[in-house]
């Protein structure tokens, strides 16, 4: 759960070239959620799936989570095998 003025942040560590698929989703409220990383390769697949890479630079991302006034969520995060 999240809400008010608050900001959940979660930073995932890997190596270089690791992959990353996100499942986010609503449970109630209107949670969001935004996702940045130095260097690392973010792409929305839809339906709240994310596939995030990383590279050299940066073995780093975060996933950020708010709403307003409150909202409940579930957030999978499932490391890909190469």
């Amino acid at each position: 759960m999240v809400g008010g003025e608050h900001m959940t942040t979660i930073e995932v560590t890997g190596k270089a070239d690791d992959s990353f698929l996100l499942k986010f989703k609503s449970l109630s409220g209107k949670p969001g959620y935004t996702i940045s990383g130095a260097g690392a390769s973010i792409h929305r697949l839809g339906q709240g799936q994310v596939w995030v890479k990383l590279n050299h630079k940066s073995p780093v991302f975060e996933i950020s989570v708010s709403a307003h006034p409150y909202g409940e969520f579930v957030l999978v995060l499932r490391k890909l095998t190469r």
